[in-house]
């Protein structure tokens, strides 16, 4: 019945044309474990992202963070490439600022487990080569590089550059003469914008918020070359020997199909200023009065809709047909549902009686009884310390706790266990089951958290 049901609903598929890449957006005003892989030593800060350790200590650090929305850059039917264009804001703090390095990218991965070396690889690239995570693509990043390695190719210890694959930049440039200090501390905002129809990358820094004139970086570049099907967007950082810390406030980026940017005009640009995209690219529209087009419609406009009036016809059908099969399957579903929740059963003996009781049931009872220790394994031939084992045994009657809210968290197992706290008091009888209406977050609370922090949009060309 399914063969025949996709068979009737084949001539559907044919109304719809080849998907193309998928425009997506998302700004992050602040971040949460929700959205992100945090790599290495990356952490969450007051909603910040923490990339390298903070430390008084010179040390060597590395991490990654990654959004975890996979993105279509490339449609492998068609070799149809996406433009992308991010912002972001940065800073580069140091409480030593004798011991500086290395640097941090924003970068484009097939693989959402990238994280790298240390140094000048800047916790994404490594001496053996691609650390990808996975994926046929290439690494691409913008690194923004405050150490200066001479053996990278690096033009000073302040500069900006494109890597694919490798720290060793295609293009890169001296920030100094911008007036741009990436060591300055100061909250630094970034602009990279990549349009596939010009072959063409440019990046902007400043220190408002406000787009400069003037990219500081500006290179020609097919990346569409390196550009794997789906592909994930992240930052990465690394130190060596260096208290430096890299952190990321606030981001947004849109992934958009090229041939929606061929038909916009040159002279308006596509940014993030201001937190929101100041052109959206318009998808271009066929032309309906265009012959064979025309036929093709006219054809699909007269089989169509039988096609659709016979696959109706048969979903209508099977679904009455399962109807009847769940009503006759009512009551033995009713009956199981009503006997509620299964327990896990032992079997033991008693009186020379076989009895079926539920376990924990049958432990609290002998610690009801001051007795606790006979639930230990019989097998065990009494082989073990007893004060170790009424441990274990209160750790467990703790965990199996009915009400949640008086259970022991993992945590504080774990220091029972290693004798660096003292076992939770176990009621001597099991308490009952309670319900209460508390909440733990009101509805406000909720939709307070998901607007202050993550806006995602996704929409499919057609």
């Amino acid at each position: 019945m399914d063969i025949a049901f996709g068979v009737l609903l084949a001539p559907l598929l044919l109304l719809l044309p080849p998907a193309s890449c998928v425009d997506v957006s998302f700004d992050f005003a602040s971040f949460s474990f929700l959205n992100l892989t945090l790599l290495g030593d990356s952490y969450l800060k007051n909603g910040t992202i923490g990339l390298t350790r903070e430390t008084d200590v010179p040390s060597s650090s590395a991490g990654a963070a990654i959004c975890t929305l996979p993105i279509r850059f490339l449609d492998p039917g068609t070799d149809a490439a996406a433009s992308f264009a991010a912002k972001f804001s940065f800073s580069v703090t140091n409480p030593n600022p004798d011991s500086y390095g290395d640097g941090l990218t924003f970068f484009i991965s097939p693989g959402n487990a990238t994280i790298g070396s240390t140094g000048g690889y800047l916790g994404l690239f490594s001496p053996s080569g691609n650390s990808s995570g996975g994926g046929n693509g290439s690494i691409i990043a913008i690194e923004f590089d405050a150490r200066l390695d001479v053996g990278l190719g690096d033009p000073s210890g302040n500069h900006v550059g494109l890597d694919v694959d490798s720290p060793i930049s295609k293009a890169s440039v001296d920030l100094t003469p911008y007036g741009i200090d990436l060591k300055s501390g100061k909250l630094i905002t970034a602009w990279v914008d990549y349009h596939q129809n010009v072959t063409m990358l440019k990046v902007w820094l400043g220190y408002t918020d406000v787009k400069p004139k003037d990219p500081v970086l500006i290179t020609t570049v097919d990346l569409s070359k390196h550009f794997a099907e789906y592909m994930y967007v992240g930052f990465s950082a690394s130190t060596e020997g260096s208290t430096e810390v890299h952190t990321i406030d606030g981001w947004t980026f849109q992934a958009f199909s090229s041939a929606a940017v061929a038909n916009t005009t040159p002279s308006v640009p596509h940014n993030a200023s201001g937190g929101s995209w100041s052109a959206i690219p318009a998808i271009p529209m066929a032309n309906a009065r265009d012959g064979p087009h025309r036929k093709l419609g006219l054809g699909l406009a007269i089989i169509g809709p039988a096609t659709f009036a016979v696959a109706f016809a048969v979903l209508v059908w099977v679904s009455a047909k399962k109807w009847l099969e769940k009503k006759a399957n009512k009551e033995v579903f009713k009956s199981e549902f009503l006997k509620g929740p299964r327990k896990r059963p032992i079997d033991f003996k008693d009186n020379k009686e076989h009895k079926l009781v539920n376990l924990v049931d049958w432990v609290w009872r002998l610690y009801s009884e001051d007795r606790l220790i006979e639930a230990a394994d019989s097998k065990l031939n009494g082989e073990f310390d007893e004060g170790e084992m009424l441990r274990l045994l209160l750790v467990g009657l703790s965990c199996a706790n009915p009400n949640c809210a008086e259970r022991p968290t993992m945590r504080r197992v774990l220091q029972i266990l290693n004798r660096e706290a003292e076992p939770m008091a176990v009621p001597k009888k099991k308490p009952l089951l309670m319900f209460t209406s508390a909440a733990s977050f009101s509805m406000t609370e909720i939709v307070s958290d998901i607007e202050g922090s993550t806006v995602i949009t996704i929409s499919t060309q057609i």
